[in-house]
């Protein structure tokens, strides 16, 4: 599953709907008293959050531990993260470095850190983006056995890992058949879902096996028209890609572990379902895409006249079709092509004027086929 990219839209769906934030952390935020006399301090300008249950899982947030969830507007993972290491120093045993993945559609980073204090541990799990309206840091902090806090041990002591709930835990569309008898146990929504680019994730759980949950996903989405893709296979976990024209599926299953007693299954599913006009306006100083739609668009400005122009567009052509047409396109106008590129799921062009303009067109294959014009140079059209 394309983890770093999953992550990145479910936070800056999660984040654009966050509000308050109250005053900063400053350098280094200052301590300020937790809830229910907890002895673990809270980062300064904090506001109790709702944390998302999907979010926390993919982090690896223990399930089956009482966990606080925060929010602050005014810092980044990485200085939450280095403020907790600060005053809780002297008890860090571990920690997961901070990561950071960029996109088109934004960035996001993430990271926790692990102490032991008075015999229990403590953990810290922080995320934050931006992107989408979405900025800001949620992060988590739980008490436990160190070992359930780093996923090594099971947070119901003698009676196990978690056991599957007897019905849903949560609702939503199901655009997809479920695998038979299984509970729904997390539901997400990107904001902007079935627009291009945002997805639908919702995970399952079942006492079948792994191979029984994961073979009757393939077979039914087979049947049901659907293309297999990338396959792959490990200790934890069978997962799947699939695609049927624009639409695209990502099916994961992991057999129980420490933290739970039953088979969980992660389906994410985006319908790329494109716009039947324009979602946005702007200025086309290259001709776009005939059939096309304008997703996004943005132009920057700099002294002596210099500018950026930068449109997005989506269409269900593939990427040979766009890349043949802009390819003819801009030799008819005049343009001289410094540099090409063709492919199946990605190609490009960079090509120039004599006046100094230059243009650089980007394709890549999303379900749908993403267009992305930059032009730059003095003056506009």
């Amino acid at each position: 599953m394309r983890a770093g990219v999953m992550v990145l839209l479910l936070v800056v769906a999660a984040l654009s709907g966050c509000t308050g934030g109250g005053a900063g952390g400053g350098e280094g935020g200052e301590e300020v008293p937790s809830a229910g006399g907890e002895e673990v301090p809270v980062y300064a300008g904090s506001v109790p959050y709702s944390g998302s249950p999907l979010i926390s899982r993919i982090m690896g947030v223990p399930q089956g531990v009482e966990v606080r969830v925060y929010f602050t507007r005014e810092a980044s993972v990485r200085e939450v993260l280095e403020w907790y290491k600060s005053r809780l120093g002297e008890y860090q045993v571990g920690e997961e470095p901070v990561v950071t993945v960029s996109t088109p559609q934004g960035s996001v980073e993430w990271g926790a850190v692990f102490f032991e204090k008075d015999g229990s541990g403590i953990g810290v799990w922080a995320y934050g983006g931006s992107g989408a309206g979405g900025e800001g840091v949620v992060y988590y902090v739980a008490r436990a056995p160190l070992e359930v806090l780093r996923g090594e041990g099971a947070a119901g002591g003698e009676g196990g890992g978690e056991a599957l709930p007897a019905s849903d835990v949560v609702s939503g569309e199901e655009p997809l058949k479920r695998y038979p008898g299984s509970v729904m146990l997390a539901y997400e929504r990107d904001a902007e879902y079935p627009a291009p680019g945002s997805w639908l994730d919702i995970e399952y759980g079942t006492t079948d096996s792994p191979e029984e949950v994961y073979g009757w996903y393939r077979r039914t989405l087979v049947e049901e028209g659907w293309s297999v893709g990338r396959e792959s296979r490990s200790a934890e976990y069978l997962e799947g890609e699939f695609s049927r024209g624009a639409e695209q599926l990502s099916v994961s299953v992991s057999p129980p572990d420490g933290g739970r007693e039953y088979t969980l299954i992660s389906v994410s599913y985006a319908p790329n379902r494109l716009p039947e006009r324009d979602r946005v306006q702007g200025e086309e100083v290259l001709e776009r895409y005939p059939g096309s739609v304008m997703l996004e668009y943005a132009s920057y400005g700099a002294p002596g006249g210099f500018r950026v122009y930068t449109a997005t567009y989506g269409t269900y052509d593939g990427v040979g079709e766009v890349y043949s047409w802009y390819q003819d396109k801009l030799t008819t106008l005049g343009w001289q092509v410094m540099e090409a590129n063709p492919g199946e799921e990605s190609a490009s062009i960079t090509a120039m004027m004599p006046e100094g303009r230059f243009v650089r067109v980007e394709i890549r294959r999303y379900g749908y086929t993403q267009i992305q014009v930059s032009v730059q140079g003095a003056g506009g059209g």
